[in-house]
């Protein structure tokens, strides 16, 4: 299940348009540690890290078949994710939503 807010993921990498959550590893599973779990976002915050989570970096209790991703669009032109993983994939793996 996915709790955080879209919106703030997209946000903070530039995305000012609609955002979907995409739960279950829906752009594959990731590899490495698990920054963050259970997130939840108000929708107000600015960066991933300001919403509630599990208690802090690499505490979690899932694996990466839970991994989050979110659908983001530009708001003007509907640029899509697709672009947005292409794109900003090192910003992503930073975010932990790899």
């Amino acid at each position: 299940m996915v709790t955080f807010c879209p919106r703030v993921v997209c946000r903070e990498l530039g995305y000012p348009g609609p955002a979907v959550a995409r739960g279950l590893a829906y752009y594959g599973q990731g590899t490495g540690p698990i920054l963050l779990d259970d997130v939840n976002c108000r929708g107000n915050e600015y960066r991933l890290q300001d919403c509630a989570n599990r208690g802090g970096w690499r505490n979690h209790n899932c694996g990466h078949g839970e991994d989050a991703g979110v659908t983001c669009s530009s708001g003007s032109s509907g640029e899509s994710t697709s672009q947005l993983i292409n794109e900003h994939r090192n910003q992503i793996q930073n975010l932990g939503l790899k």
